[in-house]
């Protein structure tokens, strides 16, 4: 089982490479709920993609309860964080049901980019 070294501090930019804000309630990009104004990062976006849910998804608990223990992972880690692959796939999967293509399409690229 390999594993993936994760930049969690890694903003999160748009095509120009200009940040992507968060407005406080909810992430501009994820359409998720949020907390304080802040940029988006490769960890804010996995914990609440982690801690989200979309149509279709009928996870159990058990599932539900991985996803928790990740998120708090990553979200009490320092600036980087390994995962085991099976972990960078489930968050790829998740940020993919939950955000939208610009947000999917870069943590898919910072996490591709932290297994090479």
């Amino acid at each position: 089982m390999g594993a993936v070294t994760l930049k969690l501090d890694e903003p999160i930019t748009n095509l120009h490479g200009d940040s992507i804000w968060m407005d406080g309630a909810r992430c501009v990009a994820c359409q998720a709920r949020l907390g304080e104004v802040q940029q988006a990062t490769l960890r804010s976006i996995c914990v609440t993609a982690l801690l989200g849910s979309f149509g279709g998804d009928t996870p159990s608990a058990q599932d539900k309860v991985r996803r928790f223990e990740l998120a708090r992972s990553i979200q009490a880690a320092g600036g980087s964080l390994d995962v085991a692959v099976e972990d960078a796939a489930l968050i790829k999967q998740m940020v993919g049901g939950v955000c939208n293509t610009l947000v999917t399409g870069r943590v898919h690229q910072l996490i591709e980019e932290a297994g090479t």
